[in-house]
């Protein structure tokens, strides 16, 4: 499956719809990809159609979360404090 690391810390992933019988397809983040927005916030989307704006969507979001690079390779630290 898709993911993007930083540090060698998987930061999101992408989980096709068809590899597990599902309905739709779903983006996640995990924990040091640092989402938190006080006391409760999403951290997996489910994907039926990627149309134009729901792919800068993902970008946004992956652009906010840290600089990341494909499959487990480090990238930049992120421009959040704290990270």
């Amino acid at each position: 499956m898709p993911a993007y690391a930083r540090s060698g810390k998987i930061i999101c992933f992408f989980q096709p719809a068809q590899k597990f019988g599902a309905r739709y397809a779903t983006l996640g983040f995990n924990d040091p990809a640092n989402l938190d927005d006080g006391t409760m916030w999403p951290t997996v989307y489910a994907v039926t159609d990627l149309t134009d704006a729901d792919a800068r969507r993902i970008e946004d979001l992956i652009k906010t979360y840290g600089q990341l690079t494909p499959d487990g390779s480090s990238g930049p630290p992120s421009s959040r404090s704290g990270a």
